[in-house]
């Protein structure tokens, strides 16, 4: 059932958060364009999104109002391997390939969509479209609903790690953004130490800081950084051992 369903990539290149374009063969599978205005993506960290559809002149389809939060929300950055798969009534899933080739991962395990899943959201959808005109919904740059999540999920009580890509503000104002989500299921709450460890057995002491847009790893982050020459795109995946104590796998980035 699921061969059947149409597919297609997209690589992301410089500019991907502004827009993105569908393929141009494919939309011959997209009915009712002329009466639609957008789409609904869901995503691998098990919510759906909303995303405006804008038609241009040369009759090139693109995904605009929405796609920036959806990127950023991912972390997608130039070079990841995209593949969008058609569900029906402007409902789409979608695959993330990471630069070394393999399917992304994020700070969870994996979602897998059941049929039911997929059929519940298209008809939401209808129902919104059915009592609103469809011109005048005002889609939100943000998560809208939750989807029911994959058994293994279900049964952990907590996210055993989180992933971060290695950007500007983490090199040049030395600290580390740690999710609010991660900190609230393991208690970080307050203020404190925490020992960070890599795989050649080193270990730091940093200063832990809540706050309350973001928390942060501040004091020693620069010390763990020149320590394992991080660069800009080198991915750290924090893995949680205790309130006190982190491993940090390194992962370097690939250049192009």
């Amino acid at each position: 059932m699921n061969a059947a369903r149409p597919q297609f990539f997209k690589v992301l290149l410089p500019g991907f958060s502004d827009k993105l374009l569908i393929p141009h063969e494919f939309t011959k599978h997209l009915a009712n364009l002329d009466h639609c205005r957008k789409a609904t993506i869901l995503s691998p960290l098990g919510k759906c999104w909303h995303v405006d559809l804008l038609k241009c002149n040369d009759s090139n389809l693109y995904f605009t109002t929405g796609w920036k939060a959806f990127t950023q929300a991912h972390d997608f950055i130039v070079g990841l391997f995209l593949v969008f798969r058609y569900e029906g009534n402007m409902v789409f899933t979608i695959k993330v390939f990471d630069l070394n080739g393999c399917l992304k991962e994020y700070n969870y395990y994996p979602i897998r969509y059941s049929d039911q899943n997929i059929d519940n959201v298209s008809k939401k959808r209808d129902k919104e479209e059915d009592d609103t005109d469809c011109d005048a919904i005002e889609v939100k740059q943000e998560m809208l609903s939750e989807i029911p999540q994959h058994p293994l999920w279900e049964k952990s009580k907590q996210p055993a790690e989180f992933h971060k890509i290695i950007k500007p503000y983490n090199l040049n104002y030395n600290k580390m953004c740690v999710p609010k989500r991660f900190c609230t299921y393991h208690g970080l709450i307050d203020k404190q130490r925490i020992t960070l460890k890599d795989s050649k057995g080193r270990s730091w002491l940093i200063e832990f800081h809540p706050g309350t847009k973001e928390n942060h790893l501040r004091n020693g982050w620069e010390e763990f950084s020149k320590a394992n020459n991080l660069k800009l795109g080198d991915r750290c995946i924090f893995q949680f051992i205790s309130k006190s104590e982190m491993f940090v796998k390194v992962v370097k980035c690939r250049k192009l």
